[in-house]
């Protein structure tokens, strides 16, 4: 087991993505047995476990000072327990039920050279919107925003609704919206953000579980809107954003057995914008409209 051999930050950084993987399982397991002798809410602690070995993988807080996570009132349910609060000392910070207040200061802390993180649960996001808008994209304060159930994947009753923060934040000007569709490349995500000093970034967890990366995964994501083509095929393309890329990925293999044909799958990387010129091209030798919805939704219902 790795997780007892787990003492601080820097025995996280050893591990291969393989044994990461391994890790986030074995962390599953045991707060299942906690929490099945203890109760509590199940959910928002299994859907950070991901997030909590990234942040340790890919920073170095606290000797890297200039690193400041901040929470409203989560930071259990985002994977910063009492002793990591302890251990970040003055580089992390709780608002309490403020979120306004979280994005307001960390555009303040970006703005002056920090690095700041914020982590919390999509459905908290709507309270924000002019905080995002109008603090940090108007002033362009690269701020990092770890958002977990943005997706239909999850939290989904009536009072805790994540998936509509991609439509409401995505279209908000100089906004980077990162939708990953794996580990490593969510851990390549939250590497490039937190390293850049250009744009305010908001990176969706994946909430269908730990995927190992199929395909290659970029380092830098400076070529905003860029698509990725994962698989080249021609009539049919099929575009899988974030956590439904797996369910893409099954489409394409569902029309492929339809058709004998095989399928382009792209993965758009970005939810903020298009990739206007990969879509022109994509014209030449693809099929458009009802063709594709008609298979989908065959096999959404299937």
């Amino acid at each position: 087991m790795y997780l007892e051999k787990i003492q601080g930050p820097d025995d996280v950084k050893k591990l291969s993505m393989e044994q990461l993987n391994v890790l986030a399982g074995e962390m599953r397991e045991a707060l299942f047995n906690r929490l099945t002798k203890t109760g509590g809410h199940f959910g928002p602690n299994f859907g950070v476990v991901e997030m909590t070995i990234a942040m340790h993988y890919v920073f170095d807080s606290p000797k890297d000072k200039s690193v400041v996570f901040v929470t409203a009132a989560v930071p259990s349910n985002v994977g910063f327990p009492k002793a990591n609060r302890e251990k970040a000392g003055s580089q992390y910070i709780d608002v309490g039920i403020a979120e306004e207040q979280a994005v307001a200061m960390c555009s303040g802390i970006a703005k002056n050279g920090g690095k700041p993180i914020f982590g919390t649960n999509a459905t908290f996001i709507q309270r924000t919107y002019d905080q995002f808008s109008q603090d940090v994209c108007i002033n362009q304060s690269p701020v990092t925003t770890i958002l977990n159930y943005s997706s239909v994947l999850g939290l989904n009753d009536v009072t805790h609704l994540g998936f509509y923060t991609i439509s409401m934040l995505s279209n908000i000007p100089n906004l980077v919206y990162l939708a990953p569709t794996c580990k490593e490349e969510y851990l390549a995500m939250l590497d490039w953000s937190v390293d850049q000093d250009k744009y305010p970034v908001v990176i969706s967890m994946p909430g269908n579980g730990v995927h190992p990366a199929k395909y290659p995964v970029a380092s830098s994501y400076d070529s905003l809107n860029e698509h990725q083509v994962c698989e080249k095929g021609e009539e049919v393309a099929v575009l899988a954003l974030g956590d439904f890329f797996q369910l893409g990925e099954e489409a394409a293999r569902s029309i492929e057995k339809e058709t004998g044909k095989k399928v382009t799958l792209i993965n758009p990387r970005f939810a903020s914008g298009l990739d206007e010129k990969l879509l022109s091209d994509l014209k030449e030798n693809h099929l458009t409209k009802e063709l594709i919805m008609k298979d989908v939704m065959k096999l959404l219902h299937a």
